[in-house]
């Protein structure tokens, strides 16, 4: 609802909330001040909120997650570019890997697909001993 007109309304929103607004939650804003701004509004609701924030890693697959929005990074439609979708995302990904990365993440392909299964770290380490200089930088990887 929006009112409009001369003189306040003040008083008349207030019964209106007293009467038909009593048992449900609703929130009034006296923005007729000029620092009152929506960013001030919502955070003032986040805060009343009182959220607890635990960190949960999961380390699962965003497989869901990874196409429920537009990529503005990738110029890409949610929609209509699923597959392309996921390939910029490598593609960016790959772009952004040094080389010594990049070789860890071949040999780490190439082993999964002549396995077809999990490959343990060591395994992987073992591999990829003469493109890494200590344990450190795969775990980092």
């Amino acid at each position: 609802m929006q009112f409009y007109g001369i003189g306040s309304k003040r008083a008349l929103l207030q019964a209106f909330c007293d009467e038909f607004l009593s048992d449900l939650t609703h929130v009034v804003v006296d923005a007729f001040y000029p620092s009152v701004t929506t960013r001030i509004i919502l955070q003032e609701m986040l805060n009343a909120f009182n959220f607890v924030f635990i960190n949960v890693d999961t380390m699962l697959a965003y497989k869901e997650e990874l196409f429920a929005s537009e990529s503005k990074l990738l110029g890409l439609n949610a929609k209509t570019s699923g597959r392309a979708h996921s390939q910029a995302s490598l593609d960016v990904l790959w772009a952004s890997l040094t080389f010594n990365s990049r070789m860890v993440l071949h040999k780490l392909a190439k082993l999964y697909y002549a396995r077809k299964q999990a490959i343990e770290f060591f395994d992987l380490y073992r591999q990829s001993r003469y493109i890494v200089h200590s344990v450190v930088i795969i775990v980092i990887f």
